[in-house]
Order: C-alpha cells, then sequence, then structure tokens
C-alpha cells in the first residue's frame, strides 16, 4: 500500500458573481467591431447580388447544405456605405470607465492569467480551487479508476 500526498488545492475566493463580465480592452472591441462589420456588409453584398441574379438563369452548384467558399462581389453601390463604415469605426471614442467590480475582476483575472496552476470548479457548490496541473491529472485519475476499471483496449 504507497500513500501519495497530495498538496491541499487553494480555494480561489472570488467574491462576485461569475457571470459578471469585465470590459475588455479598446483593441479586442475594434477588432471583434471590424469582423462582425465585415460579416454584415459580405451578406449586404451577397443578398444585392442575388437580387440582381433573380432574373438570370442560376448554374446550380451542389453544396451539400455548405456555404460558398466564395467571397461577395464588390458592389458600387454600397462602396459609399462601406467606406463610412470603415471611417465610423476608426472614428470611434472610447470613455474609459472603472469601478471597484471592474478593477476586482482584472486583478483576478491577472492573477488566473499568470498562475500555472488550473482552476477547478467544485462539483456542488460554487467554489473554486487551485490546482497544480499535475496533481489535478493524477486526482481526476484517482477518482475514475476508483469507480471505473481501465480497458486494455479494442480486441
Amino acid at each position: 500500500m504507497h500513500s501519495c500526498k497530495m498538496n491541499i488545492p487553494r480555494n480561489l475566493h472570488i467574491n462576485y458573481s461569475l457571470k459578471n463580465i469585465p470590459i475588455t480592452s479598446k483593441f479586442k472591441y475594434q477588432r471583434l467591431l471590424t469582423e462582425k462589420t465585415s460579416l454584415f456588409l459580405g451578406r449586404m453584398r451577397w443578398k444585392l447580388h442575388w437580387y440582381r441574379q433573380k432574373n438570370k438563369e442560376k448554374d446550380e452548384k451542389e453544396t451539400y447544405g455548405f456555404k460558398t467558399p466564395h467571397h461577395p462581389p464588390m458592389m458600387e453601390e454600397l462602396k459609399p456605405f462601406e467606406d463610412d463604415m470603415a471611417k465610423l469605426i476608426q472614428n470611434l471614442e472610447f470613455k474609459y470607465s472603472d469601478n471597484a467590480l471592474q478593477r476586482r475582476m482584472r486583478e483576478d483575472l491577472e492573477l488566473i492569467r499568470q498562475s500555472p496552476d488550473v482552476v477547478v470548479e467544485a462539483d456542488k457548490t460554487a467554489n473554486l480551487y487551485l490546482f497544480n496541473v499535475d496533481e489535478y491529472k493524477a486526482h481526476l485519475n484517482n477518482a475514475i479508476t476508483s469507480e471505473h476499471k481501465k480497458a486494455d483496449g479494442w480486441k
């Protein structure tokens, strides 16, 4: 009989709801806004393209339910609108907003990002624990193999 000494996991004290969303950075916000705007403009181009093609003969290709891999054609009518959308994103002004909750969430996120440990939720409570990765894998393996037998593989 061997004894495996495992360190006790540290409790990660989060004194606010995990459903709270921290304010993202200006860069991430602009990147996501640019991506979503690009998708929106692409859908507008396709709509105009298919509206124009409505009366023309279509060559049907089987795509098996998948979207086309092609980009929508450029539409001259949409060019001024697309340029205005790009200017709107470039000239976006941000107001710095801060409060105690946002500061605490930023600090906790930084602590989690810098920690080499893994964050694990408790089974029946809302508690979070920081485990060493190797110890967590060993603990998980012990918990699984205590109730289930490992298979040797398929024969």
